[in-house]
């Protein structure tokens, strides 16, 4: 039968047990009443077994020293292999936009989702190794991903440590956003409107703090999603309502700004629909 191979880490953890059991004999054997005067009669022998006692010492602190520094490069390690693979993951998605208008589309986009979720579960299984706080876009690259796939329970957990990371007002609005639209599933196990209506509420608050034209576009584009999302489910007044206000926010920017008339766009093309 094979034996489990050790890991480095309890080989470690071992070696540390080992030295030290080794300093607390020979200290319990050296500090006795009877044994320090002994050793005071036998100097050299004093001098020899200090000398050894201090190389024991030296040993155990230069093992830890050893054993942190490779936790500090593996940790380092894990960061960068993480953000590579964030890289390579929005170049697959300018890909699947540089093909969106080509016949080639389907084969090519199968592809890249597949090439997506190879690259979120490296992601995910990196992160499980070390204890890093993450930037709060690649929380939700690794959400958006699981979401498509069905794992919902999963990408909440994704979009939770996403706001929990955001550093300024676009991420936390993003955050809460994701999780408004997560919740707001309608056939699904995971959907609940109260907490739906409430991460929507908040995404609308947190981009009140956003500066300029992005403001208005975070505000408008929240609107849209939930006017789409409640003409879906039935409420088709209410989905009217909540696209006029995306249309209120969107012309709030300006006039030199695409993104103004991509979106007012996007409002005109859903409306023509519902009619």
């Amino acid at each position: 039968m094979w034996m489990k191979q050790k890991s480095e880490s309890q080989l470690f953890n071992e070696k540390i047990e080992f030295l030290e059991n080794q300093l607390h004999a020979l200290n319990k054997k050296i500090n006795t009443p009877k044994k320090i005067e002994w050793w005071k009669k036998n100097i050299p022998l004093t001098i020899c077994l200090i000398a050894l006692v201090s190389s024991l010492i030296f040993n155990v602190a230069i093992l830890r020293k050893s054993h942190f520094k490779k936790g500090s490069d593996f940790k380092a390690e894990k960061i960068k292999e993480v953000e590579n693979l964030t890289l390579a993951i929005l170049d697959v998605f300018e890909a699947g936009e540089y093909l969106l208008p080509k016949p080639s589309m389907d084969i090519l986009g199968t592809y890249n989702n597949y090439r997506r979720e190879i690259y979120v579960k490296k992601i995910i299984r990196a992160m499980a190794q070390i204890d890093h706080k993450f930037s709060t876009n690649i929380y939700g690259i690794v959400g958006k991903q699981l979401e498509s796939e069905g794992q919902f329970a999963e990408a909440i957990k994704y979009f939770g440590l996403a706001r929990e990371n955001a550093r300024n007002p676009i991420s936390r609005a993003l955050a809460f956003r994701e999780l408004g639209n997560i919740y707001g599933l309608f056939d699904t196990k995971i959907y609940n409107y109260d907490s739906s209506n409430y991460y929507w509420k908040q995404s609308l608050i947190t981009s009140d703090s956003i500066i300029g034209d992005k403001k208005y576009y975070f505000k408008g584009y929240a609107y849209f999603l939930r006017g789409q999302r409640s003409y879906l489910q039935g409420y088709h007044d209410n989905a009217i309502a909540l696209m006029d206000s995306a249309i209120i926010e969107f012309e709030k920017m300006s006039d030199y700004n695409p993104w103004k008339w991509e979106s007012l766009d996007r409002v005109d093309g859903f409306l023509e629909i519902t009619e």
